[in-house]
């Protein structure tokens, strides 16, 4: 029962993504060009941006609606919102089987679980 919950929790939270749900973090979610180059073609009207996001297209794949990027050997990794990001340091940090790492060893942790995120690469550099 409790494994439902968490699926209808992510689904929501695809939704809202693709929705728009949360303006705050829809205004500075880093996946929405991307979601929408993959989905729909469009491209962002600054022809820097567009050829940005035309060279990365190859890093990022759609899968019923969720955005995934691809890791060197390993599987594909669900892209999060930075406040997902957060929410999912959090768990791995506080969880039952914890060991209160520090930021870096976090990461690692959260790109193993298969979760990935834009300031993730930061968290390995400041620590």
């Amino acid at each position: 029962m409790k494994e439902s919950d968490e699926v209808a929790e992510e689904s929501e939270k695809d939704q809202s993504m693709s929705d728009g749900g949360n303006e705050d973090e829809a205004e500075d979610d880093w996946r929405i060009p991307i979601h929408q180059y993959l989905g729909k073609g469009t491209l962002p009207a600054d022809i820097k941006e567009a050829r940005k996001l035309e060279s990365k297209e190859a890093m990022y794949n759609l899968r019923d609606g969720i955005l995934y990027r691809r890791s060197f050997l390993g599987p594909l990794m669900r892209c999060l919102s930075r406040t997902e990001g957060r929410k999912i340091l959090h768990d791995i940090h506080s969880g039952d089987a914890g060991n209160h790492g520090g930021r870096r060893s976090l990461a690692v942790k959260a790109k193993m679980q298969g979760y990935y995120w834009l300031s993730m690469d930061g968290f390995k550099e400041r620590g």
